[in-house]
């Protein structure tokens, strides 16, 4: 159909690249070759098999040249999926406003400059171990709502923001014995998907208090039973 006539060649092209997901890489040289066609992309989901030997700690605009020039190039883009091993750097340049974020970065310079610039934003998951999100800035992200990370990362996120929807990656070595901060979001929580050592031995009474409006809740009974970004609430 795109080679029929350029009529039907604008619409199809609307739909084939409306949603890539998953990515390759050549569908990465593709898009950063074609800028009219990376316009069209509205949801894109790339990852690599193994991200840290991949990067080695190297900024990822080094790394894949051409995906972060497909993404400054995806100026529709509204769900981002991406696990590439931490680097922010890629991110750098791009205009899109998100609605949904999903990835392995790490919380350094520019990913903080790249979370302020996403006022639309309502749906994050960073799937990482640990990261000090201390520093964010009350005024950014304004209308999340739905939030994946570390147990220790929620506590920067949930305070002052419209969240509703929490998962809670609890690790060994998280503190979890204060969940007073999930009673400072403005909006009621709903929706909890957490691992049991974050709920025991805490009384029956003081969970009631701290989410009266639960209507949703997934215990974990593991917490390596958390691999990879997930998918529950996109």
């Amino acid at each position: 159909m795109c080679l029929l006539n350029k009529a039907c060649c604008s619409c199809v092209q609307d739909v084939l690249y409306r949603d890539i997901n998953p990515a390759c890489h050549k569908a990465c040289r593709t898009l950063s070759k074609s800028p009219h066609l990376a316009r069209r992309v509205q949801f894109f989901s790339f990852a690599v098999d193994d991200p840290i030997s991949v990067l080695h700690d190297l900024p990822a605009k080094y790394v894949n040249k051409p995906l972060a020039k497909a993404l400054r190039s995806m100026t529709s883009l509204r769900k981002l999926l991406l696990i590439i091993g931490g680097g922010s750097d890629i991110l750098d340049g791009c205009t899109f406003k998100l609605e949904f974020l999903c990835g392995d970065f790490i919380h350094d310079k520019s990913f903080r400059k790249f979370l302020n610039s996403q006022p639309s934003l309502t749906s994050l998951s960073i799937v990482r171990k640990h990261d000090d999100f201390s520093d964010l800035e009350a005024t950014c992200l304004p209308n999340l709502s739905r939030v994946t990370a570390s147990f220790s990362s929620l506590p920067n996120f949930v305070p002052g923001r419209p969240v509703s929807e929490v998962i809670s990656l609890v690790f060994p070595d998280d503190d979890i014995s204060d969940l007073s901060f999930f009673t400072l979001s403005t909006s009621p929580i709903l929706k909890l998907v957490i691992d049991y050592f974050g709920l025991y031995p805490k009384s029956t009474h003081l969970l009631a208090s701290i989410f009266p409006s639960l209507t949703h809740l997934l215990i974990m009974a593991k917490t390596d039973i958390v691999r990879g970004p997930p998918h529950l609430f996109i």
